[in-house]
């Protein structure tokens, strides 16, 4: 007999649909913000020159680094086990969140204790700080984006970014004509990232998964064990991406850094099709892996 298994492909059919519609939102979301991200950075860099992006570049590169205490790769391990039983989102948004803030309380410690070692000036240790509290709240707002991962619905992380970037971007633009500070230009990015974590958590609810403060301290401490290897296997990518940028500011001017980085910013804006096309079929992998093992079979060879 040929023909195969009509039901297999029209599972493998839909998956691809759904994976295709994933990657299309994520694209655009991307595609836009890059674009507004390079309108803005344009404007950026002739405004703030090479000291203002040394002090950027030297906060960003500080907090990234240490983001991987409170990320703990929770989203992956969000995804996977989300994905595959969706009844867990509401008790994985709040245990997650739950261990986000107690990692959130070590995190802040760390990055103080850094910026005093460091002797950073003070306007360098302001802009460090007001990017560690953007970065937490950015932290909580993944939370719920990783629900969205997880139901594969991907246009709402879409509408969430667009709206995010266009009030980054937009109250900075402004914040530069008026000729405001750099504190004030990188304060606006805590605030939209407030905008999108009220968001986000908005249309979470209308997705019918209400957040619930409620704790499980021995799923936390399952949690925190399953997500140590996500965590592990983030560390390097962000050691190889960041470090350099942090040893050149410990060892040179701050202005060589901004001359550094300021070019690397720019072409770090371009890797992006590979990553949102795994972001897109990582939680279909995720679903059939312990329900269909046929069904994941055929999705992968579909999709690569």
């Amino acid at each position: 007999m040929t023909g195969g298994n009509p039901p297999a492909r029209r599972t493998g059919m839909s998956n691809v649909r759904t994976i295709a519609k994933n990657t299309t939102s994520l694209l655009v979301a991307e595609g836009l913000s890059q674009v507004l991200r390079v309108v803005y950075f344009a404007v950026l860099v002739r405004y703030v020159q090479a000291e203002g992006m040394g002090k950027i570049s030297t906060a960003q590169a500080l907090v990234t680094t240490l983001f991987v205490l409170v990320t703990f790769g929770f989203e992956q391990l969000m995804v996977r086990d989300v994905a595959g039983a969706r009844t867990k989102a509401a008790t994985y948004v709040s245990n997650v969140a739950f261990l986000r803030l107690f990692l959130s309380v070590l995190f802040s410690l760390v990055l103080w204790g850094l910026v005093q070692a460091f002797d950073y000036p003070t306007e360098l240790a302001i802009i460090t700080y007001v990017y560690g509290f953007a970065f937490l709240v950015k932290a909580f707002t993944d939370v719920g984006l990783a629900v969205y991962q997880a139901f594969e619905v991907m246009e709402y992380n879409l509408l969430t970014r667009v709206v995010r970037d266009l009030v980054n971007i937009g109250l900075s633009l402004l914040a530069i004509a008026l000729g405001y500070s750099l504190i004030v230009i990188v304060s606006v990015t805590a605030l939209a990232n407030v905008v999108e974590l009220v968001l986000t958590f908005a249309l979470l609810r209308r997705r019918g998964v209400p957040f619930q403060f409620r704790v499980d301290l021995g799923l936390a401490k399952r949690l925190l064990v399953m997500a140590l290897p996500f965590a592990l296997v983030s560390v390097y990518p962000l050691a190889h991406s960041q470090l350099n940028t942090l040893i050149l500011s410990a060892t040179s001017t701050i202005e060589d850094v901004g001359w550094f980085a300021s070019p690397a910013m720019l072409v770090g804006m371009t890797m992006l099709i590979p990553a949102v096309f795994m972001r897109a079929v990582f939680p279909v992998f995720s679903r059939y892996s312990s329900r269909s093992p046929g069904a994941l079979q055929a999705t992968y060879q579909k999709s690569f």
